[in-house]
C-alpha cells in the first residue's frame, strides 16, 4: 500500500530551482533516510508532503486511510497542562470512552440493565484500544525520552525549548501514527534517549521518513536512503553505511565511464585533425 506519492515535484526559492522534478513513493513498512548536504530543500520536501508549502508544480498524493504524525527540528509543545496532562490529549477517543464509563457507574449501580449494557460494550473497546495499560505507555514513552517520574506534573511552559521539543516527539509518538516524519529528531536527546528512540523504531510498524545527520543513528533505524542533491533524487537501498558503499561505487564506475568518454573525444579529435585535409574528410 502507498502513503505518499510525490509526482514530479517542483520548487523555486530566490531564483534557485530547490527541487527540480521529485518522484518518490512511499509504502507501508518503509523506513527511509532522507539525506543530503544542508540547503538542498531535505525539511522543504516534508513541508510539502505535510502541506505546509506548495509546490510550484508536480502532485502528493497522501492516503486518507492513514494518520500523520511530523516533529519538526525546532517543534516545541505548546500547552497549558502538566507534561503529562498533554500526553493525554494524544488519546481524546479513549479519554471519552472513559469519561462516558465513569458517568455510567452510577446507572450500572441502580441497575438499569440499558446502562449495564452500554457499559460493557464501552468497557471491551477500553480494553481492545489498550486503555488499561494507557498511564504505563505514556510513562514508559515519556521516561524513555529522558523525563523523571518528578517532572510529569510540572507545567509545560516551565520547560527549556529542547524539553519541549522532546515533549512534542514523545506526543507524537503517542498517537501511534501509520506514518511518521522526523526532522533532525536526536537534535536534543542524549545517548540514552537516542538508543530507546532507536529501539522504538526498529519496533515500529508504520513507514518512516527521517532527516538526520546523525549516521549510527540512521544505521539502527532506516532500510532505504533517498540522497537529495542539486534538486534530484537518487535511492539506494539499505541502512546509511551500505549507502556509503553503494554511493562510493556508483562514483566510481561514473568517473570510469567518464574517463573511457574523454578518451573517446581525444581519439575522434585526433582522427579529424590527422585526416582533416586527406581523403577521409568527409568521414
Amino acid at each position: 500500500m502507498i502513503f505518499l506519492q510525490f509526482s514530479g515535484i517542483k520548487k523555486t526559492y530566490n531564483n534557485t530551482e530547490l527541487l527540480k522534478g521529485i518522484d518518490l513513493s512511499v509504502v507501508r513498512g518503509e523506513r527511509i533516510g532522507l539525506v543530503g548536504p544542508n540547503g538542498v530543500g531535505k525539511t522543504t520536501l516534508l513541508k510539502i508532503a505535510l502541506g505546509q508549502v506548495l509546490p510550484d508544480d508536480g502532485s502528493v498524493t497522501l492516503s486518507n486511510r492513514i494518520k500523520l504524525g511530523y516533529v519538526s527540528q525546532e517543534d516545541e509543545i505548546a500547552s497549558d497542562y502538566s507534561l503529562f496532562l498533554a500526553m493525554l490529549e494524544s488519546y481524546s477517543e479513549m479519554l471519552k470512552i472513559k469519561a462516558e464509563l465513569e458517568d455510567l457507574e452510577l446507572a450500572v449501580a441502580d441497575g438499569s440493565e440499558k446502562s449495564l449494557q452500554r457499559y460493557g460494550e464501552l468497557q471491551h473497546q477500553w480494553e481492545m484500544m489498550g486503555g488499561y495499560n494507557l498511564d504505563t505507555v505514556i510513562k514508559s514513552t515519556l521516561v524513555g525520552l529522558g523525563f523523571s517520574e518528578s517532572e510529569f506534573h510540572r507545567p509545560i511552559c516551565s520547560f527549556s525549548g529542547g524539553e519541549r521539543n522532546r515533549a512534542s516527539l514523545a506526543k507524537v509518538l503517542l498517537q501511534q501514527p501509520d506514518l511518521l516524519l522526523l526532522d533532525e529528531p536526536t537534535n536534543h536527546l542524549d545517548i540514552e534517549s537516542t538508543v530507546w528512540l532507536e529501539e522504538y523504531l526498529q519496533a515500529f510498524e508504520g513507514s518512516l521518513i527521517v532527516v538526520s545527520h546523525d549516521r549510527v543513528f540512521l544505521d539502527h533505524v532506516v532500510n532505504k536512503i533517498v540522497e537529495l542533491d542539486h534538486g534530484l533524487l537518487e535511492t539506494y537501498h539499505g541502512n546509511f553505511t551500505a549507502y556509503c558503499d553503494e554511493r562510493n561505487e556508483r562514483r566510481r564506475l561514473q568517473l570510469k565511464h567518464y574517463l573511457q568518454q574523454q578518451e573517446e573525444i581525444e581519439n575522434i579529435q585526433d582522427f579529424i585533425h590527422r585526416n582533416l585535409a586527406g581523403q577521409k574528410t568527409k568521414q
